[in-house]
This record gives C-alpha cells, structure tokens and sequence, in this order.
C-alpha cells in the first residue's frame, strides 16, 4: 500500500510539472546530441540543409528592413579542426529586448569550443571580427542528432515555434 501511494503521488507531481511547463517545447529538442561529441566529429564545412529551404516560406515573423529572411545559397560554416570558426552569410534572427526580431545574415571568424547547455552539447563561438551592427551577437550553434555526421542547428526567435535552420555537414575539411 506505501509503495501505491508514494507512485500516485509521484505520478501526480510530475502530471502538475508537466501542466505548468506544457507551453514550453522545443519540438528539435528531442534530437539535440546529449552524448559529449568527439572535436574531430565537429570540425568540416556545413551548408544549409535543403529541408529548410522549404520551412523558410513560413517565417513571416522574420520580416525586417530588408524583407523576409534570406537564405543564401553561399550560407556556410567552417569548423576548423585547429578551433578556427568561420561564418559565412548564415541566416538567424537579432533578438533584442529594444529591437523587433528581424533576419539578418552572419559573417565573421573567431574560434569555437564544444560546450554543454543544460543537457545538450553544442559548437560555442567567440567570434571577434565581422559581426554587422544589425547582427551583434554569433548564433549559437546546438549540435543536432545522435551521432556523427552532426548537423548544426540554429533556433530562430522563441523555441516554442519550433523554426529553425540546420546545416549539413558536407564534408569533414
């Protein structure tokens, strides 16, 4: 009967936890790398992936200055295996607390190190030249999926929305 009761009330704990945080959902969170990567898993060249070419035709909430979010098809980044990092035209967002969020296109270099957030692993950047004044701040890049190839994975506005862009690993440099 103890045994009972302490599931049933543990059930019912978790049941009120998962009503008071229900709006709060990733939906890629699920395939975010948990497992600490090995570096030479990390390092190669990413390019957009074609998937979210389709999903960008949904993001009218990015609509800035300069239109809809822009995909480039030049888009890349390269994590070099010396801890260099270069982004090159990548797609993101500015949130700010004094500006709307708005598209916007990264480039710059700097170097990068794998970090863990929370649970998850991903490419941390400290990127020192190149960041335009409409793009302050480096994306951070969460490493998506259970085992090499990773892709790198870029969440754009509020999570809960689930939009998002990832890159491919095309190759491993």
């Amino acid at each position: 009967m103890r045994r009972f009761f302490h599931r049933t009330i543990f059930g019912a704990a978790t049941f009120l936890c998962g009503l008071t945080t229900a709006c709060q959902f990733d939906p890629w969170a699920a395939d975010f790398t948990t497992r600490q990567p090995l570096e030479k898993d990390v390092v190669g060249v990413y390019r957009v992936d074609s998937d979210f070419r389709q999903r960008a035709a949904h993001l009218k909430e990015f609509a800035g200055p300069s239109g809809l979010l822009k995909i480039d098809q030049d888009a890349e980044i390269i994590v070099a295996a010396d801890h260099s990092l270069k982004l090159v035209k990548v797609p993101s967002d500015n949130w700010t607390a004094s500006k709307p969020i708005y598209g916007c296109s990264y480039s710059g270099s700097g170097t990068w190190k794998l970090a863990k957030s929370g649970h998850f692993w991903l490419v941390q950047s400290n990127i020192r030249e190149g960041l335009a004044d409409d793009c302050p701040n480096a994306p951070e890049l969460n490493l998506f999926g259970g085992r090499p190839p990773y892709k790198l994975h870029i969440t754009l506005g509020d999570p809960d929305t689930g939009d998002a862009v990832q890159f491919d690993r095309i190759s491993s440099q």
